[in-house]
């Protein structure tokens, strides 16, 4: 065991802690058998301190020791004693150095009996001749130094080719100087820092005139010089506006002429300046506080999360390529991708022409969720693991991000959204850094990227690529390479990572969807309508069905509000909330003809449509809704803009996912139908329909009747496929028929996010 007896000695100075966040000095006074006896120099009586009291708190790193009597030295002296060596310039400490090896000199001279001063005498030229051409490399290195780093603060560049050596003159010393620096270094212990040149103190450090700050009521009107060099610096020097020193220091005189005060010299505003307002303050009054945060302060890298999918990263990006469509058009497609933080896994993603919004928000989700089925791609040679629910999704403050329907969504599938400040990147800097890496391994070797900016390079006009071919080349490239290399934060691929965290038998394994075939229905939009007499009004469509009929026959059912959601991908249908049998209703669109297959920004253009084709005043009707739609698919075919593409989006996912719900089957291939050959058939779109007793009566079935539109001498356009025929002038909704036993919906959970310091809890 270590002894726990510290030598001290006689004058010694302690630093020890008398309370929380306090530290006091004590002398030395004396040694006895059980400790010191330590005399406090704030005034205090003197006192005993045991050998077991002071070893504990030296070895808690409270203890600090002073050889000397800090109190009986100079007070600059005592002060630099309590300093760092490495935080003074560089020449000054080697000035100190120097003066050290003539006090050491001297020390051993007098040892050996010599008298001091000849002891001072023979240092002075000994030494001086030993390490003279020594110190003039020295000396000559440290001013080269010096001006390479004014140069690089400058606004000129300095040459340091014709930078002189400077000639030691201060080593060249007497008897006297000698003698003055070993006095204060024998006082101070033998300490280096009490050697240190003090030119900090040079100058007159007292006010130069009288100070009227505390006087002023008004900071606009200063009383004194000082006043009107803080008036300045804070109205000129600190505005947004990119001034020089020398225009501040002309407005600083005109101020102190106005308000009749001595100005003081351009060196001492200049300083006035400097020591007010630091670096990091004039550049955010200059550049803003964004800017002035990214660049001081000090970003640290996060500790990765112990468990697969409990953070998934999501985010969009206009990738650097043009592509092709089916039909030829050129356009940039949108990439959503989700990543895993603990993994590095890529869990799903959506491509497509479609702007960021809800609709690529949500089939990016549901990709990420599913089951990956790769059967149809033999070109790839592994498979893609991930599926699942995870814990929190962070996002940044898009409005798709901040939505309500997101909010239901991640209630119901049982995930937080965590939204990160705006314009901060760098908070989710793993699926940024995806998409830097994705330009340069993948798109940047492709016709048509912009990356290659040449003045004889057209992309667009070089893309022959089509965005499915796009797609088969990212999905390949993330499962056969990306997942498949090491990645530098994890030290291994990135699939053996997801493999490790899955496969332990404490924290492992992957939360399900609580109800795998309402996936769809669960990422949908969020509403709220009343049933009316002919059914639900939703963007201009109705939806009708006889189960609205028994929800509007209940105590309420003209009153309440109904929570819906909507599919943004197919306008075709909507899900209803029965409060009452906690499950939701299937609600189709009364004309299939004017809505099926829609998504979300192609049924407000068809709306649009219908609008130019109607007089001011008059009701729309389904002939017009019909008409307006064949008018959008024709033009949706040959026009060559971005709105056209995101018109035929049909929201399809990146690959097929396995199981047999017949959703996500339809989802995976193209839902758009034909233009002009439209399908009444609802039951194609829901499993539940396939289990369903014999039809109700018709006298069971709400009418749905639009106001008629008064005719026009207008021709009507052919369409490009021939239409199915019009069975009535009225639009009655085909109801499908009451399922027998319909599954209950998702209930709402509110979500309690508990971050630890050292992981995160799984949402239970």
């Amino acid at each position: 065991m270590p002894t726990n007896r510290l030598l001290f000695q006689h004058g010694d100075t302690l630093a020890l802690p008398s309370g929380p966040g306090e530290t006091h000095l004590y002398k030395v006074e004396r040694r006895r058998r059980d400790g010191y006896v330590l005399s406090s120099m704030s005034g205090a009586p003197d006192s005993l301190w045991t050998h077991e009291r002071i070893y504990d708190i030296y070895t808690a790193s409270q203890l600090q020791h002073w050889p000397c009597n800090l109190a009986s030295l100079d007070q600059n002296i005592a002060e630099m004693l309590q300093t760092d060596v490495e935080g003074w310039p560089e020449r000054l400490v080697f000035e100190a150095r120097c003066r050290e090896s003539y006090v050491r000199y001297t020390k051993r001279l007098r040892d050996r009996g010599l008298p001091a001063n000849l002891a001072y005498d023979r240092s002075a030229k000994v030494v001086t001749r030993a390490y003279r051409k020594k110190w003039a490399r020295e000396s000559l290195h440290i001013a080269v130094m010096e001006a390479e780093a004014a140069a690089a603060v400058g606004r000129k560049p300095k040459s340091t080719h014709l930078v002189q050596p400077i000639d030691p003159k201060p080593f060249k010393l007497t008897e006297h100087g000698v003698r003055k620096w070993y006095q204060v270094w024998e006082q101070a212990g033998y300490d280096l820092r009490s050697l240190i040149a003090k030119y900090h103190k040079r100058g007159h450090h007292k006010p130069r005139a009288v100070s009227r700050v505390h006087e002023q009521d008004d900071p606009n009107k200063p009383l004194c010089v000082y006043g009107a060099m803080e008036k300045i610096g804070r109205t000129v020097w600190m505005s947004k506006l990119k001034v020089t020193k020398t225009y501040a220091y002309k407005r600083f005189r005109e101020l102190c002429k106005e308000i009749n005060v001595e100005p003081f010299s351009r060196s001492a505003f200049v300083k006035f300046l400097h020591k007010r307002y630091s670096e990091f303050e004039i550049f955010r009054s200059k550049h803003g506080a964004r800017l002035a945060y990214l660049k001081y302060n000090i970003f640290e890298r996060r500790k990765l999360p112990k468990r697969a999918l409990e953070e998934v990263e999501v985010d969009h990006c206009l990738l650097d390529v043009w592509v092709k469509d089916k039909h030829g058009r050129k356009a940039r497609p949108w990439l959503t991708v989700l990543i895993c933080r603990a993994t590095k896994m890529i869990v799903g993603y959506h491509l497509s022409f479609d702007v960021p919004s809800y609709t690529t928000l949500s089939r990016a989700i549901i990709h990420a969720m599913a089951p990956k089925d790769l059967s149809n791609f033999p070109e790839i040679e592994n498979d893609w693991p991930c599926h699942g629910v995870f814990d929190f999704l962070i996002t940044d403050r898009g409005m798709e991000f901040l939505s309500e329907s997101l909010n239901r969504a991640g209630k119901a599938l049982r995930f937080a959204i965590v939204n990160l400040p705006g314009r901060m990147p760098h908070l989710k800097g793993t699926v940024e850094r995806y998409f830097a890496t994705l330009g340069i391994r993948v798109l940047s070797h492709m016709e048509g990227t912009t990356l290659s900016r040449t003045e004889v390079y057209d992309p667009k006009a070089a893309a022959r690529f089509t965005l499915e071919e796009l797609s088969c080349r990212i999905l390949k490239w993330i499962v056969d390479d990306y997942h498949q290399t090491e990645h530098g934060t994890l030290g291994m691929a990135p699939v053996a990572k997801w493999k490790e965290l899955v496969d332990d038998s404490i924290d492992g394994g992957v939360r399900p969807v609580g109800n795998f075939k309402n996936l769809v229905m669960l990422m949908g939009e969020i509403a709220r309508r009343k049933i009316s007499n002919v059914g639900i009004h939703f963007e201009n469509n109705l939806y009708a069905s006889h189960e609205l009929t028994a929800l509007r026959k209940r105590h309420g059912g003209l009153k309440n509000w109904y929570q819906i959601l909507a599919d943004p991908v197919d306008r075709g249908h909507l899900w209803v909330l029965d409060t009452v049998e906690k499950r939701w209703l299937v609600v189709p669109v009364a004309n299939a003809r004017t809505a099926k297959g829609l998504n979300k920004f192609a049924m407000k253009v068809v709306m649009r449509m219908a609008r130019k084709m109607v007089a001011k005043g008059e009701t729309i009707t389904d002939a017009v809704m019909e008409e307006a739609r064949e008018r959008c698919d024709r033009e949706a075919l040959t026009a060559h803009n971005r709105s056209a593409l995101r018109y035929m989006s049909d929201g399809a996912l990146a690959t097929p996912v396995l199981g047999n719900n017949n959703i996500l089957t339809v989802l995976a291939g193209a839902v758009m139908p034909t233009p002009g050959a439209y399908d009444d058939d609802q039951g194609e779109l829901f499993g539940e329909y396939h289990e369903a007793p014999a039809q109700p009566a018709a006298s069971d079935v709400p009418h749905v009747v639009r106001a008629s539109v008064k005719s026009k001498s207008k021709p009507k356009p052919e369409p490009l496929v021939a239409a199915k025929p019009k069975d009535a002038d009225t639009a009655v909704p085909e109801t499908p028929p009451q399922q027998s036993a319909a599954p209950k919906g998702p209930s709402a959970l509110d979500l309690l996010i508990a971050r630890g310091a050292s992981s995160r809890k799984a949402l239970l």
